[in-house]
């Protein structure tokens, strides 16, 4: 009888060919995505090239890869990503293996430095914020200094309580004055009498109530309206406030000078009737009765005299 012999493969032999063939599977698909890479690339879609090097990046790390990744980035005018890349391509690369990779890496480091643009942006009010294509720029200070890459970039500058500017910073224009404009205050004016008069710094603004849009500061609010006291307050209003001043008037109250009194000239009025009429009945008296005493001075200056008769001869 005939026994076949069988020879027992070790089973770490097996877990190496297991292996190996992942990582040949690995490389495989690295060299695919590369050379799609290199396709787009000479097709000149940039983006899409960019997306292919870094796939083959992902499933197999080599300095070619890396390399083209940064020659990429340039086309696209991405210098700062350029950079960033060049730098772990030379931490990878084997300076003998890979002795040309990277001076060709040293020419893409200088045309990246060459193509920032190192922008100024003054800024008033000193705390304004600036972003730079939705990026906030960091510092403080009137002055922010920011390095870019080539082109234009879209720039917001902020502030509380004032007006936000939007630019575009184009290539060449590397220097800017930011001068934010405070936000107008918003006063509501609420009398109490709808036909009162509201006076802002002496100037008449309208009738009843009112909402006025003005600049931040200080000023003289003045109501008036017939039959009440005037109203003044002076508000202060910061940028970008609102402000509501309710202004109850109050009625001007009854006169209590006596001589502006309807009573008093009534009852002056009828005592002087009477003391004329008085007048009138003494100098009859006097005129018919021997003798009349006056009290009081008469026309020729005299006073306290007795009038009698004169005397027959």
């Amino acid at each position: 009888m005939l026994f076949a012999c069988l020879v027992a493969v070790p089973a770490g032999a097996h877990a190496q060919a297991r292996a190996g063939a992942a990582e040949r599977a690995r490389e495989a698909e690295a060299r695919a995505l590369f050379e799609q890479g290199r396709e787009h690339a000479e097709a000149e879609r940039w983006i899409e090239a960019l997306d292919s090097f870094r796939r083959s990046r992902a499933v197999s790390e080599r300095p070619t890869t890396i390399f083209n990744i940064a020659t990429t980035l340039i086309r696209l005018g991405r210098a700062q990503e350029a950079l960033a890349t060049i730098a772990e391509l030379e931490r990878l690369a084997d300076p003998t293996q890979h002795a040309r990779i990277l001076s060709d890496a040293a020419e893409i480091r200088r045309q990246a430095e060459a193509s920032l643009r190192h922008v100024t942006v003054r800024v008033s009010p000193v705390e304004a914020t600036v972003e730079v294509d939705g990026e906030l720029v960091a510092g403080e200070g009137a002055e922010r200094t920011m390095v870019l890459d080539p082109g234009a970039h879209a720039v917001v500058v902020s502030a509380e309580g004032h007006v936000t500017q939007r630019f575009n910073l184009e290539p060449g224009s590397d220097q800017r004055e930011i001068a934010l404009a405070q936000l107008d205050a918003t006063l509501h004016v609420v009398p109490s009498v709808d036909t009162a008069t509201v006076s802002v710094d002496g100037a008449v603004r309208g009738t009843g109530a009112l909402e006025l849009t003005l600049a931040p500061g200080s000023y003289a609010i003045g109501i008036t309206a017939e039959g009440y006291l005037p109203f003044d307050r002076r508000v202060d209003l910061g940028a970008g406030a609102t402000l509501t001043v309710d202004a109850a008037l109050e009625l001007i109250p009854p006169d209590t000078d006596i001589t502006h009194s309807s009573l008093f000239w009534g009852l002056t009025l009828g005592l002087g009737g009477a003391l004329v009429l008085g007048g009138i009945i003494t100098a009859a008296v006097c005129a018919s009765s021997d003798a009349c005493w006056v009290d009081g001075p008469l026309n020729d200056g005299s006073s306290d005299v007795i009038i009698a008769p004169l005397a027959s001869f």
